[in-house]
This record gives structure tokens, sequence and C-alpha cells, in this order.
């Protein structure tokens, strides 16, 4: 199965909160397997010059996000070459960040995933990048940059008020990325 197939299983099975774990858990198994050949390389960046090229975490620090955010408690939980996610609060009462590059996938179907799930949606551009933005209520927003042929995003969901906008927090960790990976 295409890594982009079990993404759209995870979206349909799972809410938010527990698909970057079980994310990660099907990479680590899927990479179990194979035919022994290990000459395979792994880039976190995209090669070509015309895309941005981040660094861990979409190119943001840890204290940035809590800058962005106004959370003064995230603490990153998730580390990957494809992204990474902080937490704070208990798990009752969580707010969560995250950021993901999606490889080899367009803006046309993660904005369809969004659409179907009845999201207020709306164009943004961001540097030089278009996208969308993706609001749940007043707490969760989501922000996808079209990187051809890959997908950057930034989801900032708070646990409740008090709190930044959640799309001003994202947007502004979305153009972070894209001003960074375009140097």
């Amino acid at each position: 199965m295409r890594s982009g197939g079990l993404v759209r299983i995870l979206r349909v099975a799972f809410p938010r909160s527990r698909r970057a774990s079980l994310l990660l858990l099907a990479i680590g198994i899927a990479g179990c397997g194979g035919n022994g050949d290990s000459s395979v390389a792994v880039s976190a960046a995209p090669a070509a010059a015309t895309h941005l090229t981040l660094g861990p975490c979409n190119s943001a620090a840890d204290s940035e996000v809590v800058t962005a955010t106004g959370v003064s408690t995230l603490t990153r939980v998730v580390t990957s070459p494809i992204g990474c996610q902080w937490e704070a609060g208990p798990a009752s009462n969580l707010t969560v960040v995250r950021t993901w590059w999606y490889r080899g996938t367009s803006i046309e179907v993660e904005r369809s995933h969004d659409l179907a799930a009845r999201q207020q949606v709306a164009d943004v551009k961001v540097g030089s990048l278009n996208g969308f933005s993706a609001r749940v209520g007043a707490d969760r927003c989501e922000v996808y940059l079209a990187d051809v042929p890959d997908v950057v995003s930034w989801s900032v969901e708070f646990a409740g008020p008090p709190h930044a906008d959640a799309c001003d927090a994202a947007t502004g960790l979305a153009q972070l990325s894209v001003d960074r990976g375009a140097q």
C-alpha cells in the first residue's frame, strides 16, 4: 500500500490526535520488511532547488512554537524525518501543535479531506506558496502549503480558551518554515 493510502485510512478511521502516533508506528513497521537492501536513502527535505529546504520540524525551534502559540508548557513529543509534534496539558485537555511534510501528494488531495470533514476551508498564500487553511471551531486550525509535488502543513489545536487565534499561530509557523526553507 502506498503511504498516501495509509494516510487516507488513518484520517478516516482515527481522530487527528492519534493519527501522528499511528502513522509513525506504521512507518516503523513498514521499514522492518523488504529485501534487505539498505542502500535506499531517505532525505529529510526536498532535493530539488525549486522546493523548500527544511530542517527538522520544518525548520522551527521549540521556543518559536511556544512563542507563536503563547503556550509556555509545550514540549516536543515526536521528532521524525517527516515532522514533529508538541503537546501541553493532560490527555483530557491537550494542546497539540503538529507540522508534517507530505511527500508526493497534492494540495488538492489534502483540501478534499478537509472539505469532506466539513471544515471551514479558505485559500491562503504564505510567501510564494499557495495553499489553504482549515478551521474547526475557534480552537483548531491547519495550514497546508503546496511545495509541488509535496505539501507542508502546520496544525494548532488549543485545549480551550483563552488562547491565541489558532489560524494566526499556524500561519505564523508556516511563514517561518517558508522563510527559512527558501534561503
